[in-house]
């Protein structure tokens, strides 16, 4: 995320002060943590306060503060249903995810009990494990003097996803709740984001990702199909050092690996 102009440091200084009332953690305090929400709404300090009270409620009610804490069995047993890692570094400072979102047959998730709430709630651990990696990042860029500007680099791998995924319209909700929690609630922390080996169907899926994300968040994807494999993994080097990312897009991690 690029440092804040002259205009964007009085809008912070502004939101502090309204929100003065509800933020008190030192994170919650940081410019880079209101410069969000302002761009989010296109520097609006109306829209994006009211965004920003509405995700603070959301987290109180859903005890998001926590949800790290209470890490358990389930969490263990749906990460091997539905993996990612969280834990390389892009040659831009950025934290990068991988996702292999095609495998993620979201309809097993309803075989457990409570499968639904427990599969938000996981996606809710996901994204806070990401936001805990970017303050890690920045927390080294601050200490060297630096803009706290790291942001996500995300590959989603599409293969596997079926049209049979695609009809179930429960998981498709599901799905697509984790865009709109994107949105919501952890808005502009995607520094770019690729989608790989998109299947012949992709389009379709696509066209319900399009009502929920940003135009300005559409505009950091790129889609490859699965027959350009030799275009995604070059572009992916072009950002991620190999040892940061795993063998399946074009790195040298081999801890990529689910047994399940």
């Amino acid at each position: 995320m690029a440092a804040p102009s002259k205009e964007e440091v009085h809008q912070i200084m502004e939101l502090r002060e309204r929100l003065k009332d509800v933020l008190t953690t030192p994170d919650s305090q940081s410019e880079s943590f209101f410069l969000r929400w302002i761009r989010a709404r296109d520097h609006n300090l109306d829209r994006a306060e009211d965004l920003l009270r509405n995700h603070l409620i959301w987290r109180e009610e859903h005890d998001v503060d926590n949800v790290l804490d209470t890490e358990s069995h389930d969490s263990v047993s749906f990460f091997k249903l539905f993996p990612y890692w969280v834990s390389g570094t892009s040659k831009d400072g950025h934290v990068v995810i991988e996702v292999p979102l095609g495998s993620w047959d979201i309809r097993k998730a309803f075989l457990v009990d409570d499968g639904e709430k427990k599969f938000g709630l996981y996606t809710t651990q996901l994204f806070e494990k990401v936001m805990a990696r970017i303050r890690e990042l920045n927390e080294e860029k601050a200490s060297r003097g630096e803009w706290p500007s790291a942001q996500v680099f995300g590959v989603v791998n599409w293969e596997g996803y079926s049209y049979s995924q695609l009809l179930n319209w429960k998981a498709l909700q599901n799905l697509l709740t984790i865009a709109s929690k994107y949105e919501a609630h952890y808005p502009e922390i995607l520094f770019k984001g690729f989608f790989v080996n998109c299947p012949s169907i992709f389009p379709l899926l696509m066209g319900f990702i399009k009502q929920i994300l940003a135009p300005k968040t559409l505009g950091k994807l790129e889609i490859f199909s699965g027959s350009k494999n030799n275009e995604w993994e070059s572009a992916v080097r072009e950002h991620v050092d190999p040892e940061q990312i795993g063998v399946q897009y074009g790195g040298l991690r081999t801890d990529r690996v689910i047994n399940k």
